[in-house]
């Protein structure tokens, strides 16, 4: 496949993304630009996006020159599998160690350093420089005028593309990622030169589907039958034949106890907030788990800070309160209770599962 239809679907597999939130969640989208909407949303104005247009190869330039500092601190990638991260998320480091620690850990990405630009030549560097600039003029008119911020991930796309190649000249034949249907991972099955094998990080809504399902998949460690049912009817090319269910292990710290443990999925935060002042207004010892992305100043305001559970902190609760959790499967692995709420929540109900 060309490079320019492995980044157009690998944006598009992005803008799908962006859309569903928008409409699972009710987001104000109007006159404003879409793009990662879970963290920006109704932030970027629309006009916004015209005026950055002319700026995006002096944007594209900048990324290159910041980078080129540490072009020649090169470490090697060795053997034939190679684990990627494009995040310094302790999650995905826990996920390496407990599923293949034997495998080579790269890098990929760290925030806005773009790690995998080291492992290329100066030649393919300026090479994807020059075709992310006609990339990006072949996408502005296939791309409507709210989308024109994902323009501004051609650049490490198309790098991406060129250390994907290098990294098959080398040898390398398989990649371990968590990733599951984001541009990273599209990108890579889409080249169709490495083996995948996807390790399971987060819940998978049974409604989405990506429009550019992923290419050989060899292996994928899920959370159970239903997920891995999602995969390969939602998200996957071909049904995966190799598959194993993940195994869940927390340190919970039996003598940290409490009633209710909420764990907070940011989208659900303000009605996370209204159970726990409910909650704890009937005398009930309710822990809040913020997600570690999203801890803001409502959470510190409302909730006593004795009772905000972060890192490492995982307490001993008579129920898990959570929606949409990944948190929340591994303690209901464990054989704790979980209370999977919805709309229809009624708090009583929690009582009196709580009091049983």
């Amino acid at each position: 496949m060309k490079y320019f239809d492995i980044i157009r679907q690998s944006i598009d597999n992005e803008i799908a993304i962006d859309d569903f939130l928008i409409k699972k969640f009710g987001l104000n989208s109007k006159k404003k630009a879409v793009f990662k909407v879970a963290r920006f949303r109704d932030k970027i104005p629309a006009f916004v996006c015209y005026l950055y247009l002319p700026l995006l190869p002096v944007y594209f330039i900048f990324i290159i020159i910041f980078m080129l500092k540490g072009i020649f601190k090169k470490d090697s990638i060795a053997g034939e599998k190679v684990f990627f991260s494009f995040s310094s998320s302790p999650k995905v480091k826990k996920l390496y160690k407990e599923n293949v620690s034997d495998v080579f850990y790269f890098q990929c990405v760290d925030g806005r350093k773009i790690n995998f630009i080291y492992q290329m030549s100066l030649y393919d560097i300026l090479i994807g420089f020059m075709k992310s600039i006609y990339f990006s003029y072949l996408l502005l008119f296939r791309l409507k005028g709210g989308y024109y911020l994902h323009l501004t991930s051609v650049l490490e796309l198309t790098l991406f593309c060129y250390f994907l190649k290098r990294l098959h000249s080398q040898g390398i034949r398989e990649i371990f990622l968590t990733n599951h249907y984001d541009r990273w991972v599209t990108a890579t099955s889409l080249t169709e030169l490495f083996d995948i094998n996807i390790i399971q990080h987060g819940i998978l809504d049974r409604d989405f589907r990506v429009p550019n399902k992923l290419k050989r998949i060899k292996k994928i460690i899920c959370f159970n039958s239903e997920q891995l049912h999602i995969f390969n009817t939602n998200i996957f090319e071909f049904k995966v034949r190799e598959f194993d269910y993940s195994v869940f292990n927390l340190d919970i710290a039996e003598d940290d106890t409490c009633d209710v443990l909420i764990i907070s999925n940011p989208f659900y935060l303000e009605k996370e907030l209204e159970f726990y002042k409910n909650l704890s207004n009937e005398g009930m010892v309710v822990f809040f788990r913020p997600h570690p992305l999203f801890i803001d100043d409502s959470i510190y305001s409302l909730v006593d800070e004795r009772n905000i559970c972060l890192n490492k902190r995982f307490p001993n609760p008579k129920l898990c309160l959570c929606r949409d959790s990944t948190l929340g499967h591994e303690y209901e692995s464990l054989g704790f209770r979980v209370f999977w709420w919805d709309e229809k929540l009624d708090i009583r109900a929690i009582i009196r599962t709580v009091s049983k």
